[in-house]
């Protein structure tokens, strides 16, 4: 273990709840309990900024992979600072191959996708072809982000409903393609609160992809800013639904 590590754990030791580390894990269940601390955000954010007074942000984000989730949140939270589009691509490439959980991916949230969101959008691209879980997850989280902010470009929804049809399928919450469908449904979703002709032709289109119409339908569903009006076509959309598949 680094020494980097060793005062970070120190540092985080004073935060740790064993209740939380044991909600998270739950939360989590692709990942060894014992990686958790159960640390609040609240308390990263402080901890990274006692810190940044000793250590530099690189000697961090040089020490992978880390021991512990919090850490690798700590890591995401730090590249989301970076302000140069390239520099932080290749930060993220980096830390890619270590992100092995939809909570760190769901992290991401780099200050660069609102100031030039063509280029982290041409990055996004790359990452959902990788064909990695939490690679795919990360470019869906970025578009969301890039959606919900007015940046939302048909070629995106394309994407992202094109994935391999591998990953629309019906699995749980400890498989990889579990953790994609849902972000591509929640994607499709925050879509659908702006852009709602295009997800209705998507879900109203061809008999396939039906787990990822599925769990859509059911975000929606979920927001409770859908309309009394949609939400009636949307349980009568998934009635159909149902009955051609059966």
């Amino acid at each position: 273990m680094t020494s980097i590590h060793e005062t970070f754990l120190a540092a985080l030791s004073a935060y740790a709840h064993d209740e939380r580390a044991r909600f998270n894990a739950k939360l989590v269940p692709t990942i060894a309990p014992e990686r958790f601390m159960g640390v609040s955000m609240s308390n990263l954010r402080k901890t990274v900024r006692n810190l940044q007074k000793d250590y530099s942000d690189q000697v961090f984000l040089a020490a992978l992979p880390h021991p512990v989730v919090e850490a690798d949140l700590v890591h995401m939270m730090l590249l989301n600072e970076i302000t140069d589009a390239d520099i932080w691509e290749q930060k993220m490439e980096e830390f890619l191959p270590y992100v092995d959980n939809w909570m760190v991916a769901d992290a991401v949230n780099p200050r660069v996708v609102y100031e030039r969101p063509e280029s982290v959008r041409a990055y996004a691209y790359r990452w959902l072809a990788s064909g990695d879980y939490y690679s795919v997850r990360v470019g869906v989280v970025i578009l969301l982000l890039a959606a919900q902010k007015g940046f939302f470009v048909d070629e995106d929804m394309s994407r992202i409903i094109h994935l391999s049809s591998d990953f629309f399928r019906v699995g749980t919450q400890r498989d990889g393609n579990y953790y994609v469908t849902m972000a591509c449904a929640w994607y499709l979703a925050t879509v659908f609160e702006k852009e709602p002709l295009h997800i209705r032709s998507f879900l109203e289109g061809p008999n396939e992809r039906i787990v990822l119409k599925k769990y859509t339908l059911r975000k929606i569903l979920e927001s409770r800013k859908t309309s009394n009006e949609d939400r009636i076509w949307l349980k009568e959309l998934r009635l159909r639904m149902k009955t051609r598949n059966h």
